[in-house]
């Protein structure tokens, strides 16, 4: 029989490979998206004809038509890269285990810290759970967290973090991890001669808060009220921009001028030159300080960092998406896998201006599954996923108003098909939402929450059946999001 196995990313399928080929002499096939067209189809005719025993591949290979599948293995299952909110919406995970069932086979899901919808499962005996004593990792990663409150900050860089490069650059290589949010802020500009608005005491720029018109310094700690005109020229053109990744190079160089800097930020280019590096390592070993973001830093290995550096993570403890804690947990705890290393030779530092929020001390002092175990309960008791079910209806239209008639009517159905089933559903919205993927669209969504998974599927599928009816559905493009991230 043979034997499926899904990785999150490409990086992973070369080590299991490698690893494979050590014990058992048999054919092994690779699927992923990096594969040109032929051998790609090559692989496809030979799965579905029997002529490899493991495949090997990332979240698509979950459709491959086996000739008699014996078993899947999904690594890293929490992972969320396994879901795609591409135009065919979909989660890996749920698929392996339906296809499982459906083919009546088994399906294995590996984790270091499983999601607590599985978690959710394993205290419902719906699955079975084995650990495996003599891989126990250590718990306690050997991390220091810099109060942002307190520290000065040159470039989201604290001087903490500065002071403790410099002590171990010596033949180390560091690995600084950005999020999306701490690398996008906004700076004041003239639109005529370009002037870029800088603190006149440390010559940082000056953010701005649009919602109170006032530049601040990060560094300095010094605030004024936003200008009229520009000092340079005297116009009165002043814009608002974000920050340009050159603008940011430029000032990471400025800290270390005398140090070798790797920025990959860049997602396109980087999946390039992965291409050319044995194993998807990061193949510099002399010392250098990586800059990355969290999304990049996932595709690549880096044996020789001593040194990880989180440059916030005040984004997970702001986010309106109550399961943005559970993701950083996960993403912290896996931290070990960037190196594949022991946790004890290497260094953490966590910037945060939240060092004494319970969650995060949770998670360093007691480990994953502990932290877990609390989230259950609070989750219990306020009836939030997993102990319910919840989905996200997203309406997209030129015209606001459209979405808001699309979503209330569709609301309203859904209540009176609910009430007629004897089910209670859970409203919010509809209302607008952040997707920026064109400005000259507007995305609103509804989200709505059902103690039973079953009833809330079977009363939307006969609501879909309704609202199309309505010559509102044909106005706006909707889609949903089950479960949503």
């Amino acid at each position: 029989m043979q034997i499926l196995i899904l990785v999150p990313y490409v990086k992973g399928i070369n080590v299991i490979i490698v690893f494979l080929k050590k014990y058992f002499n048999v054919s092994i096939d690779i699927i992923h998206s990096k594969l040109n067209n032929a051998k790609y189809f090559k692989n496809w005719i030979r799965a579905k004809n029997g002529e490899n025993s493991i495949v090997i591949g990332t979240r698509k290979s979950v459709f491959l038509p086996f000739l008699k599948l014996g078993i899947i293995i999904l690594l890293e299952e929490h992972n969320l890269n396994y879901k795609s909110m591409n135009q065919c919406r979909y989660n890996v995970r749920d698929l392996g285990i339906l296809r499982a069932y459906k083919e009546n086979i088994p399906i294995i899901l590996d984790s270091q810290t499983p999601s607590l919808k599985t978690l959710y499962n394993i205290f419902h005996k719906k699955c079975f759970y084995i650990k495996l004593h003599q891989y126990k990792c250590i718990y306690r990663l050997n991390n220091s967290i810099i109060n942002l409150k307190k520290d000065k900050l040159k470039f989201s860089l604290s001087l903490t973090l500065i002071n403790e490069i410099y002590k171990n650059f010596k033949n180390k290589q560091v690995l600084l991890i950005f999020n999306k949010f701490s690398l996008l802020f906004f700076i004041l500009t003239c639109d005529t001669c370009g002037c870029v608005f800088k603190c006149t005491s440390c010559h940082n720029y000056f953010e701005i808060n649009q919602y109170r018109n006032i530049l601040f310094c990060r560094f300095c700690l010094i605030q004024i009220k936003k200008p009229i005109f520009c000092y340079n020229c005297g116009c009165f053109s002043l814009v608002i921009k974000t920050m340009e990744i050159e603008k940011i190079k430029d000032n990471i160089k400025d800290i270390f001028p005398k140090t070798t800097l790797f920025f990959l930020l860049n997602k396109k280019n980087i999946n390039k030159r992965m291409l050319d590096v044995k194993m998807f390592e990061f193949s510099t070993s002399s010392p250098c300080i990586i800059i990355t973001t969290e999304e990049i830093v996932q595709n690549y290995y880096f044996p020789h960092v001593t040194l990880i550096s989180l440059i916030s993570i005040d984004n997970y403890f702001l986010s309106f998406n109550f399961r943005a804690i559970e993701h950083f947990a996960q993403f912290y705890i896996n931290l070990n896998q960037l190196t594949r290393r022991l946790q004890k030779s290497y260094k953490i530092l966590i910037q945060t201006s939240f060092p004494n929020d319970l969650n995060l001390k949770e998670i360093c002092d007691n480990g994953y599954f502990s932290f877990s175990k609390k989230i259950l309960s609070i989750r219990k008791n306020f009836l939030l996923p997993p102990w319910s079910s919840q989905i996200i209806i997203y309406s997209e239209s030129s015209y606001a108003e459209y979405n808001i008639i699309f979503l209330n009517l569709l609301r309203n159905i859904l209540t009176k098909k609910s009430n007629k089933n004897n089910c209670f559903l859970w409203f919010v919205g509809p209302y607008q939402t952040f997707l920026l993927k064109n400005k000259k669209k507007y995305f609103h969504r509804l989200l709505i929450q059902c103690s039973s998974r079953i009833s809330l599927n079977n009363i939307l599928n006969e609501c879909i059946d309704i609202i199309n009816i309505f010559n509102i559905s044909k106005r706006v493009k909707w889609f949903l999001d089950i479960e949503p991230n």
